[in-house]
């Protein structure tokens, strides 16, 4: 159990007690889900922005609002509080908002994404 909580506190903006509460310290499975994040959401913020330069705001809408739920099952609690913030601004059409909420989300991202990339060279998955 020691070795699930201090895996858990080695990730960046992920709450260790949650995670370890919402996957009932199926600490494989969550390694497998957070693998699966670092696949599927590396380039969010790259990909929210190419949607909002081409007008399509609904992708936009779309990739936040995806972002949030996984952050939120993940138990990331800032890429969460952050995606749900953005996702407003992407919603209301504030394009100043949405910038400076990207450059906080790249921030909150980057260490995480660097930690999983580990992660995932340790476990040996593709």
């Amino acid at each position: 159990m020691d070795d699930h909580r201090a895996f858990l506190a080695g990730l960046p903006g992920i709450d260790p007690e949650l995670a370890a509460e919402r996957h009932d310290d199926d600490m494989e499975l969550y390694r497998e889900l957070l693998v699966l994040f670092l696949e599927d959401y590396a380039g969010v913020t790259d990909r929210v922005r190419t949607a909002l330069d081409r007008g399509q705001r609904a992708t936009a809408v779309k990739l936040v609002h995806n972002l949030k739920g996984v952050a939120g099952n993940l138990c990331a609690q800032s890429v969460y509080g952050l995606a749900s913030k953005l996702g407003s601004a992407v919603a209301a059409g504030d394009d100043p908002a949405c910038r400076r909420l990207l450059a906080q989300a790249d921030l909150v991202l980057k260490p995480l994404f660097e930690r999983l990339a580990v992660l995932k060279a340790e476990s040996g998955a593709d």
